[in-house]
């Protein structure tokens, strides 16, 4: 995006590690981006661009997932910032001054091959399909980045496959450069907080593509983001910043300052794996559009 999600920790809650727990009862079988099985309760997490596989047999039904980038604490978080720019060129307007600032290290420290998750992703994918015999339903998901991985992935696979994704930000544009086939958005599913800035500023943007379904759990700090959000597209609609003059600019430059903090605190909380678990297992009803 920058996808610049808080994304999928390294340390599981005890409900994510409770669900799949019951995957395991269930018979599911776990197999890494190396296509190793592993326990299905293994806190480990998928290394960037390898999606993980689920397999239940009996039901011959495979689901490719697909991890959020990782937090800052991490060592891969350069790289996935690095390639959310490059496979995406999307990120939220609030982020815009550090992604401008991670450009010049990125074309320094890392290859395309390093960073085009897309092409990795797709071909990982591919394998896991070919070589997983038995299983004819195949589904794709991921939270965050890996969202807008899976959905790439999914819509531009002949024929497509679906996908059904947490809290995705703007793959508009990526998918226009790899697809002119808009039927495949039918089989694309995204399901987000109404108060998470990440999707809801895609969607803004005019970069968010499929079905959307939309949980509500309001919160007055991200209903304040979401007021500066509006107060800055009013300022400078999408594209048109080039005809501001250097006081506005500076002006502009202001109110990102006063958004960022707002938006900031607004994403730790909602764009969080362990929000989205909570969310889903208490939702009484979805909005899809």
């Amino acid at each position: 995006m920058t996808n610049v999600g808080m994304t999928a920790p390294s340390d599981m809650s005890s409900g994510e590690r409770a669900t799949l727990r019951r995957l395991e009862e269930a018979g599911w079988r776990r197999l890494d981006g190396d296509s190793n099985e592993v326990p299905i309760a293994n806190a480990t997490v998928a290394r960037p661009g390898y999606p993980e596989v689920f397999l239940l047999e009996s039901a011959r039904t495979g689901v490719v997932a697909f991890r959020g980038m990782d937090d800052n604490r991490a060592t891969s978080f350069v790289q996935d910032r690095c390639a959310s720019e490059y496979v995406f060129g999307w990120h939220p307007t609030w982020s815009s001054r550090t992604t401008i600032d991670l450009a010049a290290s990125c074309n320094r420290e890392f290859t395309p091959v390093q960073l085009d998750y897309y092409e990795a992703a797709r071909r990982r994918t591919a394998n896991a399909i070919d070589s997983a015999k038995g299983i004819d339903q195949w589904l794709l998901t991921g939270f965050s980045f890996g969202a807008v991985l899976a959905l790439l992935v999914g819509a531009t696979r002949s024929p497509p496959l679906p996908a059904v994704v947490f809290a995705p930000g703007g793959w508009g544009a990526a998918l226009a450069n790899r697809t002119s086939n808009a039927s495949s958005l039918r089989w694309s599913t995204s399901i987000v907080d109404a108060y998470d800035p990440i999707p809801m500023e895609a969607r803004m943007a005019g970069e968010s593509r499929g079905q959307l379904c939309m949980l509500s759990s309001s919160d007055a700090n991200c209903a304040a983001c979401f007021d500066a959000v509006n107060d800055l597209e009013k300022a400078a609609p999408t594209g048109e910043t080039d005809k501001l003059d250097d006081d506005k600019l500076d002006e502009l430059d202001d109110m990102k300052d006063e958004k960022a903090a707002l938006c900031q605190s607004c994403t730790e909380t909602r764009h969080a794996l362990s929000h989205y678990h909570a969310l889903v297992s208490s939702a009484s009803a979805v909005d899809c559009k």
